[in-house]
């Protein structure tokens, strides 16, 4: 029995069949249509982790391989929303490891300032990763008042990053209080406002007229 390929539930034709194969195959011809994919799935459970990333070319027995494809406008709305709620979450800690510094609890901050930082840089590269979806600089894209470039904002909170990694190096916890409470408190605000800005910019340019 031949493997079976489809991308959103049409039949592909793939030249030899293995996963690598079938992800090439998949992947040109969502791209011919402006789509990316989403989604694989194999004999019914979600392919993940390696084999995405490095699909082997080992021939295969039988089997339904399944892509599912999305305009990158859609794909894109969903990171957004999944990072305003990332925001509210990088904002808890961060409000959380100020009190424990506040309290003495020391080890107890350090936990929430490195979940708090971790989040923040998925929040980042998310949005880096969907002006390469949507093909455009979104560095270079204003918000606020006054409107400040995406990039600057970055530099911005990579600075106030870079100043609480060094106050915990140097042990400076009252700083560090301070910037978790207020500095960084204003970021996830300002933050949530972009990626919120940045969903209702792509589906309202997107939707059917």
């Amino acid at each position: 029995m031949s493997m079976q390929v489809f991308l959103d539930n049409e039949p592909l034709s793939v030249t030899r069949p293995t996963l690598k194969s079938a992800f090439g195959a998949a992947i040109e011809l969502a791209q011919g249509r402006g789509r990316v994919i989403v989604e694989v799935v194999a004999d019914g459970k979600p392919v993940d982790g390696p084999l995405l990333a490095d699909p082997p070319d080992d021939p295969l027995d039988g089997g339904e391989l399944r892509f599912t494809s999305v305009e990158p406008w859609s794909m894109v709305y969903e990171i957004m929303h999944e990072s305003a709620e990332a925001l509210e979450s990088a904002s808890e800690h961060q409000r959380r490891a100020s009190e424990h510094i506040l309290d003495g609890k020391l080890d107890e901050a350090r936990e929430d300032i490195e979940v708090a930082m971790g989040i923040w840089q998925q929040v980042v590269m998310a949005i880096q990763r969907s002006g390469q979806l949507l093909e455009i600089d979104i560095e270079s894209l204003r918000f606020g008042e006054p409107p400040i470039a995406l990039g600057e904002r970055v530099k911005g909170l990579a600075n106030h990053l870079t100043t609480l990694t060094q106050g915990a190096q140097n042990e400076d916890w009252s700083s560090m209080s301070d910037l978790l409470a207020y500095e960084l408190e204003e970021e996830a605000e300002n933050w949530r406002e972009i990626v919120v800005s940045l969903a209702k910019a792509v589906r309202d340019e997107n939707k059917p007229q």
